[in-house]
């Protein structure tokens, strides 16, 4: 099927591209390893605690579209709480998550030590 958006066809890309060229995949979207760092190493479980908390000011309707793709990716699943529906990343996402802390740890290092200070929620 192809992405209305940009014309893409998600499922050939999931069948036939290589790891690296999946891996770049994901990654050329430059909010899912923003959201993914915030569920993941942040622990924002709902929607409005990641629009709330998140530096990069990402709007509603593009956090929307792009849980909704992270979960028909299988990068994340829902759980429901007492007050809210969560997000938890899927098992599927270690992987992201790992690209995502080498992310961090290189961009940490080019802007020197304190920059991962000012990362912290």
């Amino acid at each position: 099927m192809l992405d209305a958006k940009n014309g893409v066809d998600e499922k050939f890309v999931e069948e036939n591209m290589c790891p690296i060229g999946l891996a770049a995949h994901l990654l050329g979207d430059k909010w899912i390893p923003i959201i993914i760092r915030d569920i993941a190493l942040f622990n924002r479980r709902t929607f409005n605690d990641i629009l709330k908390n998140n530096r990069e000011n990402i709007s509603s309707g593009s956090l929307s579209s792009r849980l909704k793709l992270m979960i028909d990716r299988n990068l994340l699943e829902i759980g429901a709480s007492e007050r809210h529906v969560q997000k938890k990343p899927a098992s599927r996402s270690a992987r992201v998550v790992c690209m995502a802390a080498a992310l961090l740890t290189g961009g940490a290092n080019d802007r020197g030590s304190s920059s991962f200070r000012r990362l912290a929620p």
